[in-house]
């Protein structure tokens, strides 16, 4: 059962240091920039397809573990149960040769066969909720969300406690029912005909929960052996693009259609990389112990154990965004996290791996980028789409962070932009974000179109460069729509 467990803290094969030195000596990649940026996309894909089954393998091993301990606790129960029924039978037949058996010593043989069976059924409780908090000691435990599926590793003090709550609350349930069981003795027929097919039927419920146990066994070991796998994979996958990412082509191409389609694949490529660190957390979860466990000898210190932390892949991705930076492109990266997030519905855009910590400052410059676009053009929709989508990715400032970065090619903020762009409406559901008037998200008189000056005094503003005059604040709207389905068909 502590093979899966012990299987989160790493144990991959021990190769990275003789990677590392390769990927060192590498020359700069043979291809032009578009065939480079094509290739970090495709390993960027299967980096983040790697952690994804991983992560999908890891769930599942924790849900075959859950079933296993069930399964063993039932198992235990029943035989203590059918020896306790077995020893009654026989007293009953030994009774029943001897002399003709009064009803009462019956049933006072019922109620000590009972007796028996719930002490020993108590004491095994206590004894799985003590392996079960000594097991917590040492390995990883798993949160799960409303759907009963492991959503994260619990990492905080508060979160081990939650994780251990529900298991005292499977091991309290399981054994309830394992004791309501238990009183079937009293129902079956006197003497000892009732007390064998009594034993008969445990028997075969044992039989049952015995195949169900070895089915369940083969397939947590299944799952264990494929985590394994994706776990190498997703290593190998990571090294080839942090390889690729220092071996950007001397011959770069110049500000031309073809960039283009370099410049969106480069942020395909950072949008993958940055997927995996928001929202695949359990499949993250040990493959930093595995890279440095990879390391050799006295080469083996800080610096190479933190080679896969979050910190070491945000500055291997470092040159994708400045790429993207310098050519005036960052915004796309915003709008690949947006699409990512499309796919996921509602409360699962939260980042799972809690705060948003290294990579937080490269989100709120690629979000704040990917709303020039809707601030200028008015588009009320797509803005609040991606101010919604900062909230829910947990952090609570991050919305207004993206609201107050200034473009670097215009020094603006975007309510700045809305307003020098005749979209007062806009602009005033930038500034009063989440706390905003009910605007009609088509556009409206007050939100597209010329007139600033006038529109800015309706909505409440000022021009920029002017003191911000913001009119009374109306109650809190949320959209809803951003969870039915609304972002995927802007994108």
């Amino acid at each position: 059962k502590c093979q899966f467990a012990s299987s989160l803290r790493g144990g991959f094969p021990n190769r990275g240091r003789r990677w590392a030195l390769l990927a060192a000596a590498m020359p700069a990649y043979p291809g032009s920039e578009r065939e480079w940026a094509a290739a970090l996309a495709q390993r960027s894909e299967a980096y983040r397809r790697a952690v994804v089954a991983r992560s999908a393998n890891v769930a599942a091993g924790d849900r075959f573990y859950r079933d296993l301990t069930v399964y063993q606790w039932r198992l235990e129960a029943l035989e203590a149960r059918l020896a306790d029924a077995s020893e009654a039978a026989a007293d009953a037949e030994a009774a029943e040769s001897a002399e003709a058996e009064a009803t009462s010593p019956t049933e006072r043989r019922r109620l000590r066969s009972l007796d028996g069976s719930l002490r020993a059924i108590e004491g095994q409780c206590r004894g799985a909720v003590a392996a079960l908090e000594e097991r917590a000691a040492h390995y990883a435990l798993g949160l799960t969300g409303s759907t009963g599926q492991m959503e994260t590793l619990a990492s905080s003090a508060s979160d081990k406690e939650r994780a251990m709550a529900r298991y005292r609350e499977l091991a309290e349930e399981t054994y309830s029912e394992i004791q309501s069981e238990a009183r079937e003795i009293l129902e079956v027929p006197s003497g000892p005909g009732g007390l064998r097919s009594l034993c008969a039927t445990l028997e075969r419920r044992r039989d049952f929960w015995r195949g169900q146990f070895e089915e369940t066994w083969s397939a947590w070991q299944q799952a264990t052996c494929q985590m394994h796998g994706a776990g190498d994979e997703a290593l190998n996958a990571w090294r080839a693009f942090q390889t690729l990412c220092g071996q950007r082509p001397q011959q770069q191409l110049q500000l031309t259609t073809e960039q283009s389609e370099t410049l969106q694949a480069v942020a395909v490529a950072s949008a993958c990389i940055l997927a995996v660190d928001l929202w695949e957390a359990v499949g993250l979860s040990g493959l930093d112990g595995a890279s440095a466990e990879a390391a050799e000898g006295a080469e083996a210190d800080a610096a190479s154990s933190s080679r896969f932390c979050p910190e070491a892949r945000l500055r291997a991705l470092r040159p994708l965004p400045a790429l993207l930076r310098e050519a005036g492109a960052l915004a796309q990266l915003g709008d690949w996290l947006l699409a990512e997030a499309a796919s996921r519905p509602g409360a699962a855009c939260a980042a799972s791996t809690g705060p948003l910590g290294a990579c937080r400052a490269l989100l709120a410059e690629s979000l704040g980028a990917a709303l020039v676009g809707p601030a200028r053009r008015g588009d009320a929709q797509r803005a609040c789409v991606l101010l919604q989508f900062c909230t829910d990715l947990g952090d609570a400032t991050l919305a207004d962070d993206v609201r107050e970065l200034r473009n670097p090619s215009s020094g603006q903020t975007p309510i700045q932009l809305a307003l020098s762009s005749g979209n007062a409406g806009m602009a005033k559901l930038l500034q009063d974000w989440p706390n905003h008037e009910a605007l009609d998200l088509q556009g409206d008189e007050t939100g597209r179109g010329g007139g600033g000056d006038a529109k800015a005094k309706a909505a409440g503003l000022a021009l920029p460069g002017g003191e911000w005059k913001v009119g009374e604040r109306r109650p809190h709207t949320t959209f809803k729509w951003f969870h039915t389905g609304v972002l995927g068909g802007l994108l």
